[in-house]
């Protein structure tokens, strides 16, 4: 199940961690959290993504990644999942720190400028920034509760919001799940396959496939949705405000009975 195995270096700071897990993406998601402490503290919540245009972020941490190599075998393929390039440039970042910092500059936007023809497109521009930290924030986050409809209604200090935000998919578009299938299994864990289909806000068609972890919990699977799912990974399938429904939709297939047994050959080494 752990087929690909990395080390993952903090830059300008004397962290570093080993990890493994099923692909790349999960690997490099799965060794952030470890970092927390030593760039913040305990409550910190790390998320991952690559560098902007502009480089690395104002609460970001550079990172370093170098892959173990395995000999035989292309472990990166053998799922038939979603493909995700790996950019070159990857930082942590802080996902509670940066949203903070975004709001702030909504509310004083929205809430001072609002009269100013002068400032109307920066406090569209800032509604953009602010939908994505919540998002961010939700993704690597899992005890995270944000009612977006309420904060937005909270920072314009009652004004209506909707004209400001109307190019936004504040609400996320419903994903259909299909073939669940069970990759790996070991004692403890299982690893699912799936289809899922929806339509993006633009209305073109998402089709493709993931992965998702199973653990047995005092006798029963249940999918794993905290930090460590395999669907809050680098560059992950679904926004914040999707993963609640398709980690529902995934355990109701479980204990429905709606999953087929498909296991892969082990990886040569």
């Amino acid at each position: 199940m752990d087929d690909v195995s990395i080390k993952v270096h903090v830059i300008n700071h004397y962290l570093d961690t080993e990890t493994t897990a099923p692909t790349l993406p999960i690997a490099i998601a799965h060794s952030v959290p470890g970092f927390s402490t030593g760039v913040g503290s305990s409550r910190t919540v790390l998320g991952v993504r690559p560098y902007g245009a502009s480089g690395r972020s104002f609460h970001g941490y550079g990172l370093v990644v170098e892959i173990d190599d395995h000999g035989e075998g292309e472990p990166f393929g053998r799922y038939n999942t979603r493909h995700v390039d790996i950019p070159e440039h990857l930082e942590a970042f802080d996902v509670w720190e940066e949203l903070n910092d975004i709001e702030g500059g909504l509310r004083y936007f929205a809430q001072d400028k609002i009269d100013d023809p002068n400032f109307h497109q920066g406090i569209i521009d800032r509604g953009v920034e602010y939908v994505e930290a919540v998002n961010q924030v939700l993704i690597y986050d899992p005890k995270a509760k944000i009612d977006l409809d309420e904060s937005l209604e909270e920072i314009f200090d009652g004004a209506d919001w909707a004209p400001w935000m109307r190019s936004l998919p504040v609400h996320a578009p419903h994903v259909d799940i299909q073939n669940v299938e069970i990759v790996e299994r070991e004692q403890e864990t299982l690893l699912l396959r799936f289809e899922y289909y929806f339509a993006d806000p633009s209305g073109l068609s998402v089709h493709n496939t993931e992965l998702e972890f199973v653990d047995l919990v005092r006798g029963r699977w249940k999918v794993r949705t905290g930090r460590y799912s395999a669907l809050r990974g680098l560059c992950p399938a679904f926004n914040g405000w999707q993963l609640p429904q398709v980690h529902s939709d995934l355990q109701r297939a479980l204990d429905d009975g709606r999953v087929v047994e498909k296991l892969l050959a082990p990886t040569s080494t």
